[in-house]
């Protein structure tokens, strides 16, 4: 097998407004299972979720999506833990009403209209 991207996709702790985030990992041998996502560390200091001197936060792989964009490529869909493995309050699913849709396949049909619309605007000079 050859070399996948996996973009890790989670909301930021900004107030009142979040925005997404995310980062790709390259891996290889990847067989397109979310079991088989690791998990990833990242500075939530830089993103409103964690204090300067203890900033490790944890993306834990909660749903997976085909990447329209890439080949090999896939939108992994994460929750945001603390460095003890506890989910952080910024994430989605903490705070919507219970009759809401899932948060993971709303959010992958948001992705994948934006990209559809940004490859079919053309700018001529």
């Amino acid at each position: 097998m050859g070399k996948s991207k996996l973009e890790y996709i989670w909301l930021d702790g900004y107030k009142p407004t979040q925005s997404l985030r995310s980062k790709t990992k390259i891996v290889s041998g990847f067989n397109g299972n979310l079991e088989d996502c690791p998990m990833w560390s990242f500075d939530g200091s830089s993103t409103e979720q964690a204090e300067g001197h203890a900033s490790d936060c944890l993306l834990r792989p909660v749903a997976l999506f085909p990447d329209p964009d890439r080949k090999n490529g896939f939108l992994v869909m994460r929750e945001v833990l603390n460095a003890d493995n506890t989910p952080h309050i910024s994430n989605l699913e903490d705070r919507r009403p219970a009759s809401n849709g899932d948060p993971y396949k709303i959010a992958h049909r948001i992705i994948t209209t934006v990209k559809g619309v940004e490859q079919s605007v053309k700018i001529s000079a």
